[in-house]
């Protein structure tokens, strides 16, 4: 990118910034269980399958059936997904840094692996999509979402679930099969804008052209969902957390103290 004089360089550095927003997910495409060479005949899935290298709640012990040696149901439990040249690799820890490893109970590696080709995945556990002929694709840049349910009506109590990550923007589609999101629906994704999560469902089946339907998720306050039974609200405080209730607010999560002085440092230096 190049920063011209009559732009200034405050306005360049911002959108420099605002370029660097995104994280690295990896993403599953899936095929029949009958397609060993991954065709993409008769059906191919795309969709956003996992966070790279981010310490990710997954919710608890007792709900994603991991018993950690010493602990109890209700504790809860992280995973990170890291990607080499040839594979995926799927860690689940007891802490919320990511940096003490889940000893199992009941016999389980704390660590699962999966060739990023074409291969017929049938790991010991998972936390995330784990059947079928599939292959992953690793660093694709798209913002993070984050929302969870809550079991009372301020989201204080967080339900065991964890927390739900999407890939803002991020297509989920599905080749060979009509209609599978809705009537007149073909592909979808997860967006956020002014503090409101939607999925938007398109037409087309790749995520583009006309919308078809959207349909609310989570907002930024606490609200009741009838999909969830149960009140539902945006969470999250990752460095690229940009979905907000105001461009303000926006401004304020995504930019650090010392970028926002030097910021204002440069606009200065541009103002004559």
């Amino acid at each position: 990118m190049i920063c011209l004089p009559r732009v200034g360089l405050a306005l360049c550095m911002l959108v420099k910034f605002q370029l660097s927003c995104g994280a690295k997910w990896v993403f599953m495409e899936k095929y029949d269980e009958r397609d060993s060479a991954c065709s993409g005949t008769p059906t191919k899935e795309v969709s956003p399958w996992a966070l790279e290298d981010t310490c990710l709640s997954v919710g608890t012990a007792g709900l994603r059936d991991w018993m950690v040696e010493g602990g109890s149901n209700s504790q809860e439990l992280y995973v990170k997904v890291m990607c080499t040249d040839n594979a995926v690799h799927e860690t689940v820890y007891s802490n919320q840094e990511c940096t003490t490893l889940a000893v199992s109970g009941n016999g389980k590696n704390s660590s699962v692996e999966r060739p990023r080709s074409c291969a017929e995945h049938d790991v010991s556990w998972s936390f995330f999509k784990k059947f079928g002929y599939t292959k992953f694709i690793c660093g694709n840049d798209y913002p993070v979402i984050e929302w969870s349910e809550f079991s009372d009506s301020e989201c204080k109590t967080r339900k065991e679930k964890g927390v739900t990550y999407e890939a803002d923007g991020g297509c989920y589609s599905l080749a060979g099969v009509e209609n599978w999101v809705g009537d007149g629906m073909n592909s979808k994704t997860v967006t956020c804008s002014a503090g409101v999560i939607v999925w938007t469902s398109y037409a087309s089946s790749d995520c583009s052209g006309s919308v078809v339907q959207t349909d609310d998720i989570a907002s930024a306050e606490c609200s009741y969902s009838a999909f969830h039974f149960g009140h539902v609200k945006m969470v999250g405080g990752h460095v690229w957390r940009h979905c907000a209730s105001s461009v303000s607010f926006a401004f304020q999560q995504r930019i650090p103290f010392h970028v926002s002085f030097l910021l204002v440092l440069a606009l200065k230096l541009t103002i004559p």
